[in-house]
């Protein structure tokens, strides 16, 4: 048996990518897998100022720009994004150290981000998260209460092209209000080789924006 073989089904066994627009309850859905199954998420660099409460190596690892660009220059990024003056990026040591200690991290990143990791790994498996409707969408990010109108329309017009990207991905999990749970053990046993159904995904997106 090759050794690609070997690293193929590694990746496919640990290694998730999560993605989803805002709203999409993907956050929570990390932290329930993280407790009820042990995966990691994978920390990624930023050269964004700490906030307060956030750990240095838990919540991201925080370096300097120019660390930031040596390690994109040298190829230490599996994907990265820059955010106005702030970059974003993820370890390749990540996935290194989890396909070398049999941890199963995810990888929680954008449409774009996604991309680029499945070009690097393309046996690993990735998943969309996705609320019911645009509607709903749009009433979770109200409720936080946290963005004003003006966020809330960039992130809903942000989610217009990132829903473009659902087909790349494995599947397509609707994560319905009040329903979490289940979507956890959806996910669960996406990670473990049995996707879900998917019929009736393809026409819920066409009319996303008209619910």
């Amino acid at each position: 048996m090759s050794d690609n073989y070997n690293v193929n089904k590694k990746v496919k066994d640990l290694i998730l990518i999560i993605s989803g627009p805002s709203g999409s309850g993907k956050g929570t859905i990390i932290d329930m897998l993280i407790e009820q199954f042990g995966c990691r998420k994978a920390v990624s660099v930023t050269t964004r100022n700490i906030r307060q409460g956030e750990i240095d190596g838990r919540d991201y690892k925080f370096v300097t720009r120019k660390k930031f660009d040596d390690m994109l220059k040298n190829g230490e990024l599996l994907e990265y994004n820059i955010y106005g003056d702030n970059c974003y990026g993820t370890p390749k040591y990540e996935v290194e150290d989890a396909l070398n200690s049999g941890t199963r991290l995810i990888l929680d990143v954008d449409v774009h981000g996604a991309e680029n990791v499945m070009k690097i790994y393309p046996d690993v498996r990735s998943i969309f998260i996705l609320p019911p409707s645009a509607s709903e969408q749009r009433k979770r990010i109200e409720k936080r209460g946290s963005n004003t109108p003006e966020q809330i329309e960039k992130r809903m017009k942000i989610a217009q092209d990132e829903i473009k990207c659902w087909s790349k991905y494995d599947c397509v999990i609707i994560n319905e209000t009040g329903c979490t749970k289940k979507t956890v053990e959806k996910i669960a046993s996406a990670m473990n080789g049995t996707l879900p159904d998917q019929s009736g995904i393809e026409k819920l997106i066409e009319n996303y924006f008209n619910c």
